[in-house]
């Protein structure tokens, strides 16, 4: 393998990603997390133990990102058909939501606060979709939840969405939403607290 290069094992079949050595080492962070080691003469390869549990579907975003400073959700099916709107959404919702899992694990804030501009960007949003999303976003618990700020704005943004559309969770998807919230208690706090604080919002403007 060129020394340049890294070699990412994911997943438990241990898919490999390839990635420029130098957008390992341009992250002190990651040099510091002791998962760079060399192998062979000349490679590298890079390991942790929460790799074995990635889902590669959920690190090709991340490994886009690191490699190129960008990545895309899929615009086309299977077979190359163009998706529909409501499709492409479903899909870049469930892409950000696996992407954010991994970023957290390597604490990469740049790509944390691009999942969030990204996610602003497909609203309005379906509102199993952003459930799900959501879930995945609380199951990080918060001592684990790193870079803070950007977990706390991406709580802040799914938990006052889910609060602001309670009534109509309850008409079309009460027991997924009840599902979810007893679950994560987390989730669970801050959307009964964004209701408490539209509340007082209200009674303060009568």
């Amino acid at each position: 393998m060129d020394k340049d290069m890294t070699c990412w094992l994911i997943g438990p079949d241990l898919e490999k990603f390839y990635i420029p050595y130098a957008a390992i080492t341009e992250r002190e962070h990651l040099k510091k997390m002791g998962i760079l080691e060399p192998h062979g003469e000349h490679g590298w390869r890079v390991t942790k133990p929460s790799f074995a549990d990635i889902d590669p579907e959920s690190f090709r975003p991340v490994a886009e990102f690191l490699c190129t400073g960008e990545f895309k959700a899929r615009s086309t099916g299977p077979t190359g058909e163009p998706l529909e709107e409501e499709d492409l959404k479903s899909e870049a919702i469930e892409l950000y939501a696996g992407a954010w899992e991994v970023a957290n694990d390597l604490s990469l804030d740049d790509m944390m606060e691009a999942i969030i501009e990204k996610m602003r960007a497909t609203q309005p949003w379906p509102l199993v979709e952003l459930l799900i999303f959501a879930s995945r976003v609380y199951s990080i618990p918060s001592v684990l939840a790193f870079p803070v700020e950007a977990n706390i704005e991406m709580r802040s943004l799914t938990s006052s969405f889910i609060s602001a559309n309670y009534n109509q969770y309850l008409n079309e998807h009460q027991e997924t939403l009840m599902e979810k919230l007893q679950q994560f208690p987390e989730l669970r706090r801050d959307v009964h607290q964004a209701m408490a604080n539209e509340a007082a919002k209200e009674m303060d403007d009568d």
